[in-house]
């Protein structure tokens, strides 16, 4: 049978320790399982039907002092038009599965932020408030080809 060694840091060994023992004594059924579920997650994520992934430049900063231009590929998603901050939010998706998330603002100016999935995006907050409405988070899951449900904490 294969075998392979993971160094951890000394600081890190009270942690391990408890993995193991919740795990049932069993790291290496532990790590499988965490491996089989991040290593899908990591994985290029296809869009469903034509993937439209072409070259997107944003432009981000507040003045001419601190524009400054980023790009990437990605697939426009969504927008949210005038959110509830005064903002404009704009999605796409790029080829590793991540949403990107362009913000405009006429106070703080444009900036941008990269999640993981929607879930992700979801715990975003400004305050005590969701950054993004759930309207913009359905919007973004139907063109990934999932369903977006917003969760009460009640």
């Amino acid at each position: 049978m294969p075998n392979k060694t993971v160094y951890i840091r000394e600081g890190d060994q009270e942690l391990w320790d408890k993995a193991e023992s919740i795990a049932g004594g069993s790291l290496s059924g532990l790590l499988t399982k965490l491996l089989k579920e991040y290593v899908p997650s990591r994985e290029e994520k296809p869009l469903k039907g034509d993937d439209g992934m072409e070259r997107i430049v944003l432009e981000i900063g507040m003045g001419p002092e601190t524009r400054r231009k980023v790009a990437f590929t990605g697939k426009w998603l969504a927008s949210d038009g005038i959110s509830r901050y005064g903002g404009r939010h704009t999605a796409y998706y790029t080829p590793k599965g991540n949403i990107v998330v362009h913000s405009d603002y006429d106070t703080t100016g444009d900036d941008y932020h990269v999640y993981d999935d929607i879930e992700a995006m979801s715990q975003e907050t400004n305050g005590d408030e969701p950054l993004y409405s759930p309207e913009f988070l359905v919007e973004i899951a139907a063109e990934l080809g999932e369903e977006y449900v917003e969760e009460l904490d009640i």
